[in-house]
């Protein structure tokens, strides 16, 4: 409302205020954000009562990577906890196999057999795992990784293995 001859003047409710306040105290960095949500999800009961053992791999994988670490040990067995958790899901979902390590055909196949999925977006998360997959078979193996001259591992490529398994295992877990 405007009084004649001042400024305006507007009368906010106190529960307006608050959640403005509220607003306010979430900004933050973008990649912060992001960290914070994925942690929430790995450390998150929802995510460790249905998937117990995955979420054991991603908590040691965070825990590896918040070390700041980048000797081949850590990045070992930082990479073998990332695919041990997709493993983990993927077989939770599928069932038990003779090759658990095949995660983009055991995958591939359980989707296919759900008829309420949308296909293009099945067939983009199959490849999406696979690609991650990829990522963490590296670090797993990075010392024969780095012996046949590949790139040695920074902390970022570290960073975005946890964060993208953590979102594949987050996907996963949504079906």
């Amino acid at each position: 409302r405007r009084p004649a001859g001042r400024d305006p003047h507007f009368d906010i409710p106190a529960q307006s205020i608050r959640f403005h306040r509220f607003l306010r105290s979430q900004r933050g960095q973008p990649v912060d954000t992001v960290e914070r949500s994925a942690r929430n999800f790995v450390e998150g009961a929802f995510f460790a009562q249905r998937h117990p053992l995955a979420a054991g791999h991603l908590t040691k994988a965070f825990e590896l990577l918040w070390s700041d670490s980048l000797d081949h040990k850590t990045v070992s067995e930082l990479g073998g906890h990332l695919r041990s958790a997709l493993i983990e899901v993927v077989t939770a979902l599928a069932g038990p196999s003779k090759d658990p390590e095949a995660v983009n055909a055991r995958l591939r196949d359980w989707l296919a057999a759900q008829e309420s999925l949308e296909d293009r977006s099945a067939a983009a998360l199959v490849e999406y795992v696979n690609a991650v997959q990829h990522v963490n078979q590296r670090l797993t193996h990075i010392r024969d990784e780095e012996g046949k001259g590949r790139p040695t591992v920074q902390w970022s490529e570290l960073r975005r293995a946890c964060f993208m398994s953590s979102g594949c295992c987050y996907e996963l877990g949504q079906l």
